[in-house]
């Protein structure tokens, strides 16, 4: 079976750019980005922002009562992107939010959740970013101390949206 990269990968970054707001531009903060609720990412995440004496800003569809976190849960496309884009760290069980921490070079961790951490765990594999994983959410010493080759990680990017590119074209083209 072909595998292809995902569609947000074949626009470059500075596309992205142009789309996102300016909503969190200029704030000191660590993103928390939940697709679901789950409480032990939370506490996870505020954990580390506390450790890290950053603000936690969540965004996601659930608001998030606490008054150690600032819940955003109107923000639209626009508006995630520049959440990401802005934040000094990035939390997430997304793998959206996974793919653009990398586009926009953040340090981050991906929790991989049950149903659909499958993709984020191979997605991570692929650019040899095992360590940006984060399996046990009880750990207290996370620090974001990974090592990431930003050049191979865009090196990667790059070969494998051109393999993409390449095979779209190709079907393109055999319809004419």
């Amino acid at each position: 079976v072909r595998v292809d990269v995902d569609p947000v990968l074949l626009l470059d970054t500075e596309k992205w750019k142009n789309v996102m707001s300016s909503r969190f531009n200029g704030k000191k903060y660590m993103l928390l980005y939940m697709l679901r609720p789950m409480p032990e990412l939370l506490e996870f995440a505020k954990n580390v922002a506390h450790k890290k004496n950053l603000h936690l800003l969540y965004i996601g569809d659930y608001f998030i009562d606490d008054n150690d976190v600032e819940s955003c849960h109107d923000a639209g496309v626009e508006d995630f992107l520049s959440a990401i884009y802005s934040a000094e760290y990035i939390i997430t069980n997304s793998f959206h939010a996974t793919v653009f921490s990398i586009l926009f070079k953040k340090m981050f961790c991906s929790y991989a959740v049950s149903r659909t951490g499958t993709r984020v765990l191979d997605f991570l594999d692929d650019f040899n970013l095992q360590e940006c994983r984060i399996d046990d959410l009880n750990r207290t010493d996370y620090s974001f101390n990974q090592k990431i080759d930003w050049d191979e990680i865009s090196s990667i990017i790059n070969r494998k949206k051109q393999g993409s590119l390449k095979y779209i074209r190709s079907i393109v083209n055999q319809d004419k």
